[in-house]
């Protein structure tokens, strides 16, 4: 088998993996080591170097090779549950069943002056319960959101297809609370969900929040909006028209040269030569150091 030469720099025998990663990390030796078994190609199904980053240089994994660049390339949290989705499917399912709520408590925590951040609320069957509801009172403007947290996909097309519907299920739960709250616009008023009526405010916004995974809403009335900036934006603008206005901008978006960078970087083994362009932190590639 030919490898990259980036892969046969960083080649260590495992259980000098597990004592360096477990002198940085602070983490115990037992625990490093199955995070360091869990995440070596081969003992899963082989999905990427994001996820699994060592790979086996000899046949019973006593030497492990690590791809550096990959790991930093995506959300630590979701290369867990992706992991853990072949690792242990059973606590993967358990694992996700919380994340809506933990969604939901983190941005509930951003509460702060005359901007209320509360949740869930229950509606009448069929109708879906609303996750979420900021209200800025100073603003005049209340958003009804609905939250949605699918892991990324993978390479996969029917994986992908797969994510994009558990995100645009959001719409059309999102279209069903909204058909719901403007036929019955004292309903949350009279529940004590809000502070006025439904025509007292300046602007109501219906939209999704998803987390780790976007896709285009097919809808303008109801977009979807990313989880990260939107608790970002909920922290950076106390005015919520200001949030709504960046979001629906893109102005969250990563720009280049500020966000990231990007090199294109060569390797080559033997007489095969292979260049990739390649995304780092905006000062440039972070130095290896074991």
């Amino acid at each position: 088998m030919l490898l990259p030469n980036f892969l046969l720099r960083h080649s260590f025998v495992f259980i000098d993996w597990v004592r360096s990663l477990s002198r940085l990390s602070g983490l115990s030796s037992d625990l490093t080591y199955l995070m360091v078994r869990d995440t070596t190609l081969g003992r899963v199904k082989t999905v990427d170097f994001h996820i699994l980053p060592f790979a086996p240089m000899t046949q019973f994994n006593s030497v492990l090779a690590l791809a550096p660049q990959f790991p930093l390339a995506s959300n630590w949290e979701d290369n867990i549950l992706r992991c853990f989705s072949g690792v242990d499917p059973l606590m993967y399912l358990k694992t996700t069943e919380t994340k809506e709520e933990e969604m939901r408590d983190r941005l509930v925590s951003l509460t702060t002056g005359t901007r209320l951040i509360r949740g869930p609320f229950k509606l009448p069957s069929p109708s879906p319960d609303i996750d979420l509801l900021v209200e800025d009172l100073d603003a005049g403007i209340l958003i009804i959101a609905e939250l949605k947290w699918s892991r990324k996909p993978g390479p996969s097309p029917h994986e992908r297809k797969h994510r994009d519907q558990e995100v645009l299920k959001g719409v059309s739960q999102i279209g069903s609370i909204r058909k719901f709250i403007e036929s019955n616009p004292r309903y949350l008023y009279d529940r004590g969900s809000v502070t006025r009526f439904l025509s007292s405010y300046r602007d109501v916004c219906y939209c999704v929040i998803a987390r780790d995974h976007l896709v285009e809403s097919p809808n303008s009335e109801c977009p979807i909006f990313s989880y990260d900036a939107f608790n970002l934006q909920l922290v950076a603008h106390k005015d919520t028209s200001a949030v709504l206005r960046s979001l629906s901008n893109m102005e969250w978006l990563p720009e280049e040269g500020v966000d990231f960078s990007v090199d294109f970087q060569g390797h080559q083994v033997e007489s095969v030569a292979v260049e990739l362009e390649t995304y780092f932190p905006p000062q440039g590639p972070l130095p290896f150091i074991l």
